[in-house]
């Protein structure tokens, strides 16, 4: 049984929140932490491209996150479904979520109580890398990867899982989502901050994508 849950608007954490309900729950908060420092770490964009302000915004996310898994896992797969093709159209290919959602699932679980939640968060996480690699398998997506990083092994301004984010961004589009390849290569094709040779890579590596999306 889910414990009694106390939630607060958003811009209690960050005043350019807004209003909507998000977890006031401090362990809750805790955890949420704890898998946005991981998923910082598995994905170096983040505070690459977002900084400060993201990090801010990644913490009122999480808190509606936790909050909106506590109303079952329709409701929640509904909505996440729409934070996905918001924060895609910004610049975040919906791995990025995928990927926040299986951490934080573990840091939920870890706080007594609130196992559901937890359940939550992972069914839809699952839900997402089903959806991703019915587009593009995860056999050829950690290959161009690995081809991303071999071939942008001697750039000295290289981030760390870009690859990842390319292939992300065509299934994504290739799913219906819309610009995300465009918000994406804002930054990583951005010729203020990487070389032409990242950016030979950047766009070989979204070829090479649409090539491999499934054809049935």
């Amino acid at each position: 049984m889910q414990n009694e849950h106390r939630t607060q608007p958003a811009e209690v954490l960050n005043p350019e929140a807004g209003m909507y309900r998000i977890t006031a729950d401090p362990d809750l908060l805790a955890a949420c932490e704890r898998a946005i420092d991981a998923t910082y770490a598995e994905h170096p964009y983040y505070a690459a491209r977002f900084a400060e302000r993201g990090r801010s915004f990644s913490t009122t996310d999480s808190g509606w996150l936790v909050h909106t898994s506590g109303q079952g896992v329709e409701h929640a797969t509904e909505q996440i479904a729409w934070l996905s093709r918001v924060l895609a159209s910004r610049g975040m290919p919906t791995v990025l979520l995928e990927h926040h959602l299986g951490l934080l699932a573990d840091e939920v679980r870890a706080v007594p109580g609130n196992d559901d939640r937890a359940n939550v968060l992972s069914q839809v996480a699952q839900q997402m890398t089903t959806q991703r690699t019915a587009v593009i398998d995860a056999r050829p997506t950690a290959r161009l990867e690995r081809d991303f990083d071999e071939a942008t092994a001697a750039e000295p301004d290289r981030v760390a899982r870009i690859g990842l984010l390319i292939v992300s961004a065509v299934a994504d589009e290739v799913r219906g989502l819309v610009n995300v390849e465009t918000s994406l290569r804002t930054w990583v094709a951005d010729p203020a901050r990487f070389s032409c040779a990242w950016i030979d890579a950047v766009d070989t590596c979204s070829k090479a994508a649409r090539a491999a999306v499934r054809t049935a």
